[in-house]
């Protein structure tokens, strides 16, 4: 997304793709502390997709994933989910203290 928006935690539901610095579980205890949920694949309900900083062994050969590929169509679509760099979701204060 472009501009990135002001990140909203309570009652959001968060996806992470990749593979996430600190752990996906590490993560996901972070967003329940702040009121958010987390699944593990995208659907049309998904608010952020968190992708990655280090992507994938798969980014490399241009396969970025099915929950990219869900969130790119849901986006163009209904508006959401909003593709934010883990290093975005990491550096909001409210993160950034927790991790």
């Amino acid at each position: 997304n472009d501009p990135l928006p002001e990140l909203d935690f309570e009652g959001k539901i968060f996806v992470f793709t990749g593979n996430i610095e600190n752990g996906k579980d590490h993560c996901i205890k972070i967003i329940e502390k702040l009121g958010g949920s987390t699944k593990k694949k995208a659907s049309r309900n998904t608010d952020y997709l968190v992708v990655a900083t280090k992507g994938s062994d798969r980014y490399q050969r241009g396969d970025y994933g099915k929950n990219m590929e869900k969130s790119m169509n849901s986006r163009d679509q209904n508006g959401k989910p909003c593709i934010i760099p883990e290093s975005y979701w990491r550096a909001d204060e409210r993160v950034s203290n927790l991790l």
